[in-house]
């Protein structure tokens, strides 16, 4: 967990869990983990946004089991996989099959802003636009701005 969330080695051992929840990605620990997700023998885990060390914040399964430790002392053994590329292709998957059906019943010109639309989201760009350049490559025509780059900055037809 040290490597995943940008601790130094041992860095966490000992610590509060709750120090792994920073700002508004802060929860309360009881109540949150589902209540089989906590006993040993579970092989649930929960999908949440954990926060860095450097509070950047990703996508993430985890696992935490609670132990008893003698004298009362408790703690946690916890495990957290990183999700997010798994995130980023369940989004790249679900803009394509938008755009399929999208084509059934829309021009060409409106499925290159379309496009324009699910690419700048994507990637979190403001801007999007798509030319074609002639053969000699000397002309260049814009085909299509995403819709923000249109309402913002694409010259009025």
């Amino acid at each position: 967990m040290s490597r995943i969330l940008g601790y130094a080695s041992g860095k966490l051992e000992g610590q509060d869990i709750k120090i792994l929840y920073k700002d508004g990605y802060r929860m309360e620990i009881s109540g949150y983990w589902p209540k089989n997700s906590v006993h040993p023998s579970s092989t649930d885990f929960v999908e949440i946004q954990q926060a860095r060390n450097d509070d950047s914040v990703f996508d993430c399964q985890g696992r935490s089991i609670p132990l008893q430790l003698k004298g009362g002392k408790s703690m946690a053994t916890t495990i957290v996989k990183d999700i997010a590329e798994r995130r980023r292709k369940e989004k790249v998957q679900a803009a394509q099959l938008n755009l399929v059906e999208y084509a059934l019943s829309h021009s060409a010109k409106e499925l290159f802003q379309k496009f324009l639309d699910e690419a700048a989201s994507l990637t979190d760009s403001e801007i999007g636009f798509y030319y074609f350049v002639d053969q000699d490559q000397k002309i260049a025509s814009l085909q299509a701005c995403s819709t923000d780059t249109h309402t913002h900055m694409c010259p009025k037809e």
